[in-house]
């Protein structure tokens, strides 16, 4: 009834009409007032008994009778539709380019070379190459080492970083290859450079293990030392859990508040007292409004959602004490021996006054070599 339409009548003789119309299947409603409900349509058709018999009819009421009344008004149509396609067509072109991270950079200079390079405020979205513009920035600017930008509903928001300069007469970078922790060398390859261990010596962090320095008929040549070391490692670790341990659990507490951005002016619609989330961490979630899911509208909405930290105390049993120790322990050693081969593992745990303390040592084979810079100076 309310989506195509009805009539509201006031009556003299309300019950007898209503069980005529009732008798012809037509579907009525009464209200508190004693006022009748009857549907446009039925109204149309029996209206020379309804208005011979009514005191009062209402005019037509409902969306379709809305439309009628909307569609009697074509300078407020055209002004929505002008108001559509101005949204539509504005939401094609670059509003504003906005300079969100380029410390070390003019930014005035920035703007001027981008405009060069084909980005600037009323350009349209499609047109721009983003690939294209990046290079010739690159090549117009002595400034920008690394830039790229991205699209932010009508914005351009651009991420730069400034050129590093290399002194023209800086030396040539050398290396050797040292041992990154204490082992027992299980095997070395040289590819390039000179072995300064052998296998089964013990070597301590640090130590060169392949050097860069040459000696070649008697002259000193510097190169970038390349091999693989495989080291034995002997390694302790501790995992120690209180009895008594406090938690900390993500809890999420909702919206606290949401605002309307419509180009660059925002309204607050809804926010919450600021003593409901103090001390919560504060999580922005933008939505861009886009017509009909495909043209995007200068209109973005934000959520404000906080999440809090709670922190509860747990009581371990000495059960548990042995269970959550062996669990870290277990997940320390998988990441440690990830890119290793095992040789040993022996652990020793034991109940404390706090809790539980768990030891393992671990020998195991992995690669313990890293490559470290040398100049000529060091050398000459």
């Amino acid at each position: 009834m309310l989506l195509f339409g009805y009539r509201r009548l006031y009556l003299r003789d309300s019950a007898t009409i209503v069980s005529w119309l009732l008798r012809r299947s037509v579907p009525v409603s009464v209200g508190p007032d004693g006022s009748v409900y009857v549907r446009q349509r039925d109204f149309s058709k029996y209206s020379s008994v309804l208005t011979a018999h009514a005191e009062l009819v209402s005019p037509p009421v409902g969306v379709s009778a809305y439309l009628c009344r909307f569609i009697a008004h074509p300078g407020l149509l055209l002004g929505i539709a002008l108001s559509l396609a101005l949204c539509i067509l504005s939401s094609s072109f670059v509003w504003q380019v906005r300079i969100v991270d380029g410390d070390g950079i003019d930014t005035e200079g920035l703007l001027s070379d981008l405009e060069a390079a084909g980005l600037s405020v009323g350009e349209r979205w499609s047109d721009i190459d983003r690939a294209g513009i990046e290079a010739r920035l690159l090549a117009i600017s002595d400034d920008v080492g690394w830039i790229t930008f991205e699209r932010r509903g009508l914005v351009a928001e651009i991420k730069a970083r400034p050129k590093v300069s290399v002194p023209e007469d800086a030396e040539p970078l050398y290396s050797n290859i040292v041992a990154d922790r204490d082992c027992i060398i299980e095997q070395i390859s040289v590819r390039r450079g000179v072995a300064c261990v052998s296998v089964g010596q013990t070597v301590s962090k640090g130590q060169i293990l392949i050097s860069g320095v040459m000696e070649v008929n008697g002259t000193t040549v510097l190169c970038n030392a390349e091999g693989v070391v495989t080291g034995r490692v002997v390694d302790d670790m501790t995992e120690e859990v209180l009895r008594r341990e406090q938690t900390v659990s993500r809890e999420l507490l909702g919206t606290v508040a949401k605002d309307i951005k419509f180009f660059n002016f925002r309204i607050n619609i809804f926010k919450k007292s600021r003593n409901s989330h103090d001390g919560c961490d504060i999580i922005e979630e933008n939505t861009t409004v886009a017509l009909f899911g495909r043209y995007p509208l200068p209109i973005r909405i934000t959520r404000y959602i906080a999440y809090c930290d709670r922190i509860d105390t747990v009581e371990h049993t000495d059960t548990e004490l042995v269970r959550i120790a062996a669990d870290r322990l277990t997940a320390r050693r998988a990441e440690l021996l990830r890119e290793a081969d095992t040789l040993q593992i022996s652990s020793r745990g034991e109940l404390t006054a706090d809790g539980y303390r768990l030891t393992s040592q671990i020998v195991y084979i992995t690669s313990v070599g890293r490559e470290t810079p040398i100049y000529t100076e060091e050398v000459r």
